[in-house]
């Protein structure tokens, strides 16, 4: 998504008031199987994936800091346009916690009465973008984690202890360098 860094260096509680503004849009009777619903779904990760990038990495694998040779603070759009960067190849930014894993939070009948400011709370501790190889990518897809949590790890785990954000790579025997957990917005 070639939009998705704009939101970079963007604060917390302007995602949020943008965030809360689309939740009010939800369908009054969400069904998974109507395609406006499908629809409204969609957007929302759209929404979620752009919104939860920070202008930092929360982590780097160690083999993309291999592959980095030492350069101090990786360039988040190199990635995206690995023209002329060759030190960028096989290298994949990858959402900390599943985008999924978000959207279904947001949408639980259970987690209503969103506000601007538990928007803005809830971002602050799910956003995050890790710096992973493609190697380091298919391992995460081989443990069938791409789009969820280990077995027995709920999104509230991560919310109640913010260093949880590693989990995925744990549980996919992948060695993070770096943990940033006090990036920027």
């Amino acid at each position: 998504m070639s939009w998705t860094p704009l939101f970079r260096g963007v604060d917390y509680g302007k995602r949020a008031e943008l965030l809360l503004a689309y939740l009010k849009q939800k369908p009054e009777q969400f069904d998974k199987n109507d395609p406006f619903s499908k629809g409204y779904k969609n957007i929302l990760a759209y929404i979620v994936a752009s919104l939860c990038v920070r202008t930092e990495y929360r982590y780097i694998s160690d083999e993309a800091q291999k592959q980095l040779k030492g350069i101090p603070s990786p360039n988040y759009n190199y990635v995206y346009n690995k023209n002329g960067h060759p030190e960028y190849k096989g290298l994949t930014n990858e959402h900390t916690i599943p985008v999924s894993v978000i959207v279904d939070h947001l949408l639980d009948p259970n987690n209503g009465g969103w506000t601007a400011d538990s928007l803005t709370d809830f971002l602050k501790k799910v956003s995050g973008i890790a710096l992973i190889t493609t190697d380091d990518n298919k391992r995460i897809n081989k443990a069938g984690l791409r789009n969820k949590l280990p077995d027995g790890m709920t999104l509230a785990d991560i919310l109640s202890k913010q260093d949880l954000h590693s989990i995925r790579y744990e549980a996919a025997k992948i060695d993070m360098a770096e943990t940033n957990h006090d990036a920027k917005a």
